[in-house]
């Protein structure tokens, strides 16, 4: 039997001054993100995601994905296989990063 595509299905929003993810119930959790998603299968604050990156970084990988923009500025993104990989890695790397500036300047996660 072969193991299950992986799937990334995040909502990335702004909520206040930062932004939140928030990981649907499809998303194939990565180990690198489930110690920092809480309870309701979000992570917040995060940087403000660069989408226009984003598609560039999903070309380069030859990655399809899924994205649809809110009117908000947010954007609901949804990929399988290997876009569902390259996808996951894009948003630990957004998540991480965040992580690193909540450190430097000492807020609280």
């Amino acid at each position: 039997m072969t193991p299950p595509s992986p799937v990334t299905d995040v909502l990335i929003y702004p909520d206040g001054g930062a932004w939140r993810i928030i990981f649907a119930p499809t998303w194939s959790d990565p180990p690198i993100l489930t110690g920092l998603m809480g309870d309701q299968r979000e992570v917040f604050p995060v940087l403000r995601p660069d989408f226009d990156a984003l598609d560039r970084y999903m070309w380069e990988q030859d990655a399809p994905y899924h994205k649809e923009l809110m009117e908000d500025g947010g954007a609901a993104l949804f990929a399988k296989g290997r876009g569902g990989q390259m996808l996951a890695l894009w948003v630990a790397e957004l998540v991480a990063a965040g992580a690193a500036v909540r450190a430097a300047t000492c807020l609280p996660s």
